[in-house]
Formats: structure tokens, sequence, C-alpha cells
């Protein structure tokens, strides 16, 4: 995330490896030594850890899944519309 948070103008730019530090474990050393697929891989899977943990965190990764989807749900469209 890099942009500034409260009434500032300094800016994060670690976030993404302080955030894979906490999750992992490892220092900043050496989150700076993974490859870089391997360093997103776990940035998504702290992030999405994150939000886990509160109630709208997983609300707002319901919502996300919903809007990823790209074919209809039929079975709950018939029972929608009573067709089934």
């Amino acid at each position: 995330m890099t942009e500034a948070v409260g009434d500032h103008d300094y800016i994060n730019f670690s976030w993404g490896r302080q955030l894979v530090s906490a999750y992992t474990g490892l220092t900043f050393h050496e989150v700076g030594q993974l490859d870089y697929g391997t360093f997103l891989l776990w940035r998504r899977d702290a992030y999405i850890a994150g939000l886990n943990r509160t109630e709208a965190g997983r609300q707002y990764l319901a919502e996300c899944w919903r809007m990823e989807q790209t074919q209809p749900d039929r079975r709950k469209l018939r029972r929608y519309f009573g067709k089934e």
C-alpha cells in the first residue's frame, strides 16, 4: 500500500516485506532474498490471513470471491426464480 495514512504524507514502501516477515517469521533480509514469485505468493497469503481475522474482513473476501465468478450459479438462479 503506497498511500499515506493519517495526517501526514509519509509513505510506507516496505509494507509488503513487513507483512511477509510477520506472517512467515523470516527476517527482512531473508524476505529480500526470496524469489519474486514466492514473495508475491506469501504476501497474498499474509494479506488474506489478516483479513480472515475479522468479520468485516471475511465479508470483504466473500464479496471479492463473488465478484471474481464468471459462471452463473444455475442452482441458485433456479431456486430464486422458482424453476426447481
